[in-house]
């Protein structure tokens, strides 16, 4: 291996270190500000959450704490059972808000029910198949999605299921685009740093833009991106 090739290894792996570091710091930060948020908070009473690794992380959890308090929305889809359903499901109870989730995992649903009792939200089991998207094969979506979902119109939803593919990723929400989607709105996106979430925010801002639907967009970075997209009536959640 020659000096020219050692060089770019090494300053390539000094990038990644010094950018995990950076994420692990932002990671920390969002924690105190989150922590430092709830605090006093009226409905949210259950605070111990586990955040990270697979789950949603805090700027996730901060961002999703303040859509709920302050735009407090009536209609929530969520794609994904976790710790996100404990932050909603208390929300959806204390303030009587309808709260869908989709999970295509039946053991965790179960385990997830034996140990919380969530009034007002309702678990809707949806198992995966798979689908071509502008060529790239093999994507999963939810079977059934639309016709489960198409009776209701959202202003809010979150997306952290964990099919991930790397062209495009969570591309279900697409088909809620614009029938089912309120005309003041807020969809988070968890996982963004990732190629396939990536390319389906790209999605979402195209359809959105060739409807003519303004909107704004926001990143909230941790050890993982969580991004934002909202009406512009809701422009400040992109920047809290």
């Amino acid at each position: 291996m020659n000096t020219k090739i050692k060089n770019v290894l090494k300053q390539t792996y000094l990038y990644k270190k010094i950018n995990q570091n950076y994420r692990t710091q932002n990671e920390i930060l969002w924690a105190n500000i989150f922590n430092n948020t709830i605090t006093g908070s009226k409905w949210l009473k259950d605070t111990s959450f586990s955040p990270g690794r697979h789950a949603l992380g805090y700027p996730g959890l901060y961002a999703m704490y303040r859509i709920l308090n302050e735009v407090k929305p009536n209609n929530i889809l969520e794609l994904g059972l976790g710790q996100s359903t404990r932050m909603i499901g208390q929300y959806a109870k204390f303030y009587n808000k309808n709260h869908i989730v989709i999970e295509p995992l039946k053991d965790w649903i179960t385990f997830f029910n034996r140990n919380y009792n969530l009034q007002n939200t309702k678990i809707i089991n949806l198992t995966y198949t798979l689908t071509t998207y502008k060529g790239i094969k093999k994507i999963k979506i939810f079977k059934n999605f639309f016709n489960t979902l198409k009776n209701n119109v959202y202003d809010f939803i979150f997306i952290d299921v964990g099919a991930s593919n790397k062209k495009y990723s969570r591309i279900d929400v697409l088909q809620l685009i614009p029938n089912n989607l309120a005309s003041s709105f807020v969809i988070l996106f968890d996982d963004t740093d990732r190629i396939g979430e990536y390319n389906t925010i790209k999605e979402i801002e195209s359809k959105l833009n060739k409807l003519n639907i303004k909107y704004c967009k926001g990143t909230y970075s941790g050890t993982r991106d969580t991004t934002i997209i909202t009406s512009k009536d809701n422009e400040f959640l992109c920047s809290l």
